[in-house]
């Protein structure tokens, strides 16, 4: 039950990101750049402030509610559910009056506060909702509708663009698509589980301290990523903003089989931790660092070799002067990535502090850095704040881990897996230099270089047991016939390592 909850949650966030990523690309193609970076620019600061202003409320009703629940107190659950729902509407409003108060200090015009202002009693409101139901350990109800929501922004902006509509239109078909995801939230967790409970005072206490954790921490870790998006703003303008957005949507598009990997894994790698099976718990993560490199390189060649020509094809010519930045987030995105993987780790062995030090650590560093760098190498100065400083949270968050859980990586592997990676680059750079660079050529060096790669990872033995038990994981709930998966395991088999 757990496995086919979690292939239905990488299926909804999968459609999401696909979703998410055509928004952006008909956005940039239909719009400036100036007003493409305005948008992305309203967009992560409303998300930072909603972060900070509701006060992690909604994910510590989630943590109680499922807690309460778990210890067989319904009642509790409920009061916990009531306690946090007025919590959060009260920090809504004051985080809108707050908005208001301050905007001397951001000097927004009447159309972007009024755009903030509504985004965040949109999300506070539905993301509330959608946390109770996770509480209620629906997380598949959850992620569903967000992925509906990402696929109405596609949608409704679509139309925008269809009929001509005006900028204005295109940030309110982005707030209707947000409000839709969002009410389907709430309509859900009214119909099954009702309004009931009682709003206690003590229970207001308990949110609101669990709430500060994850305010510092969800806050540091937005800072760690967007910084370069506010710096360049400040200094150079919403143009830039929105190519360097641009460049790092792309750069995250080389984590999506990992992540997958890693959300399957996830419940067991907190459960060895709970058993405090520190000895499991390496070798799981050491074959999950394997897995990231295994998956990781194939997307990672192909944008480093076509930078400039993805970026030309997913959003417009403007976009291709992030080709070098592109490069530079690619290489941050691995290390991100292996660090994530590795907080994850933290927060599973009970140490939610620890992860908040190495968090508020690295933003600082991405924050300053980006101030810095962006002066001088400007797209490329944001994307080398990101790299440094993720390589900042990747070596603390390995520190705190050292005591108990070492990395074996296995050497003989990751020679093999360089070695087919090398092979198969070579031969997309040959057809590179004979076909030159176009959309054509992207293609098939695409095609080619996944085949090779596997081909030669294969013919080495590169890969171990586990990596086949995921296939048969997916091409079981993918219900995949018997005449394709059969051969596909049974190649796959004939690759592992003896």
């Amino acid at each position: 039950m757990l496995l086919k909850s979690s292939m239905l949650i990488l299926i909804a966030l999968l459609v999401s990101r696909f979703s998410g990523y055509l928004f952006h690309s008909l956005f940039a193609k239909s719009f400036s750049t100036e007003e493409y970076g305005l948008f992305v620019y309203l967009w992560y600061l409303s998300m930072l402030i909603a972060g900070v202003g509701l006060f992690g409320v909604a994910a510590a009703a989630a943590r109680f509610i499922a807690f309460s629940r778990g210890s067989g107190d319904e009642k509790k659950a409920s009061d916990y559910f009531k306690t946090g729902l007025v919590l959060n509407f009260t920090f809504m409003i004051a985080c809108i009056v707050g908005v208001v108060l301050l905007n001397v200090a951001l000097s927004l015009d009447f159309f972007s506060l009024a755009f903030i202002c509504f985004f965040i009693a949109i999300h506070a409101l539905g993301f509330y909702f959608g946390s109770a139901i996770a509480g209620y350990k629906e997380p598949v109800v959850t992620n569903c509708n967000m992925a509906f929501g990402q696929v109405s922004k596609a949608l409704l902006l679509a139309v925008v663009v269809y009929i001509t509509l005006g900028f204005g239109y295109a940030l309110l078909a982005f707030l209707l698509a947000a409000l839709l995801g969002y009410v389907s939230n709430a309509v859900y967790f009214i119909r099954k589980y009702g309004m009931n409970g009682t709003f206690r005072v003590e229970l207001a206490w308990e949110l609101v301290r669990f709430g500060f954790f994850v305010v510092l921490t969800d806050t540091s870790n937005n800072v760690a990523s967007w910084a370069g998006i506010f710096i360049l703003q400040y200094l150079l303008g919403y143009s830039l903003v929105a190519v360097y957005n641009a460049a790092y949507m792309i750069s995250a598009v080389s984590l999506i089989l990992f992540v997958a990997v890693t959300d399957i894994y996830s419940p067991v790698v907190t459960e060895l931790l709970g058993r405090k099976d520190y000895a499991k718990c390496s070798r799981l993560s050491s074959h999950l660092i394997e897995s990231f490199l295994l998956l990781f390189l194939p997307p990672f060649v192909v944008l480093f070799l076509f930078s400039g020509e993805v970026l030309s094809l997913i959003f417009t010519p403007d976009y291709v002067q992030a080709a070098s930045a592109l490069k530079i987030l690619l290489i941050a995105a691995f290390v991100y990535g292996a660090a994530t993987l590795l907080r994850k780790f933290i927060v599973a062995d009970g140490r939610p502090n620890d992860e908040a030090r190495v968090m508020v650590i690295s933003s600082f560093a991405n924050l300053v850095l980006s101030y810095f760098l962006v002066q001088s190498y400007k797209l490329d100065g944001a994307a080398l704040a990101l790299l440094l400083s993720s390589a900042v949270m990747f070596l603390l968050s390995l520190r705190y881990l050292g005591s108990k859980i070492r990395l074996q990586v296995s050497m003989p592997r990751v020679v093999k897996i360089a070695v087919a990676i090398i092979a198969s680059s070579l031969v997309v750079y040959v057809i590179k230099y004979f076909a030159g660079s176009s959309i054509a050529s992207l293609i098939s060096s695409s095609i080619v270089l996944c085949v090779v790669y596997a081909m030669v990872l294969l013919l080495l033995k590169s890969l171990r047991p586990e990596d086949v038990e995921v296939v048969e994981l997916v091409a079981d709930k993918a219900n995949l016939p018997a005449s394709l998966r059969n051969p596909l395991i049974s190649a796959l088999k004939n690759g592992v390592s003896d």
